[in-house]
């Protein structure tokens, strides 16, 4: 959790990284017993899936489309599931 990065836009969820990241110890063995529960179920709830694209300005004129690069705001709970799950000493193995 310590390697969230605060002060980000949210996902579809609405979850910010600050309510995992200051949730302590209970909030832990929360997400630990919902991400199980997930990967025993085969199943993830759609907004861990899906990613509101937004555009940024990069620079320069902010009329022209050109000078903005898109972003995808992803679940932050999501992406604890699948780095998770991905790592070795991941919470499912």
């Amino acid at each position: 959790m310590s390697r969230l990065q605060e002060g980000k836009a949210v996902g579809c969820d609405g979850i910010p990284a600050e309510l995992l990241t200051h949730g302590g110890e209970v909030m832990l063995r929360c997400l630990h017993q919902l991400c199980h529960i997930m990967f025993t179920a085969s199943e993830v709830p759609l907004d861990w899936l899906r990613g509101v694209v937004t555009p940024v300005h990069k620079d320069g004129d902010r009329a022209d489309p050109l000078n903005y690069r898109p972003i995808t705001l992803l679940s932050i709970v999501g992406k604890v599931y699948t780095v998770r799950r991905m790592t070795p000493s991941g919470m499912m193995d």
